[in-house]
């Protein structure tokens, strides 16, 4: 299988994703990344919005470094 002409991969705040059309992702992959959010259900409501119906969600935080909200270890 060639991945090449099915792969696309963006920039974008994953708040807004304002690149990406409704329902047009088959696979939303998200490495490491939630744990930065200040703003998690707003990102997961984004990653609902641009997923394709039967789509897939893929979600990875495996490290953190505080058992602190973002916001409260970004004010330290």
């Amino acid at each position: 299988i060639v991945l090449e002409f099915r792969t696309d991969f963006r920039f974008d705040d994953f708040h807004k994703l304002e690149t990406v059309h409704d329902g047009s992702v088959d696979v939303y992959w998200v490495l490491e990344a939630l744990t930065h959010s200040d703003d998690v259900p707003q990102a997961l409501a984004q990653a609902r919005r641009v997923l394709a119906p039967g789509g897939r969600l893929a979600v990875a935080d495996l490290f953190t470094t505080s058992a602190e909200p973002p916001a409260a270890v970004a004010a330290d």
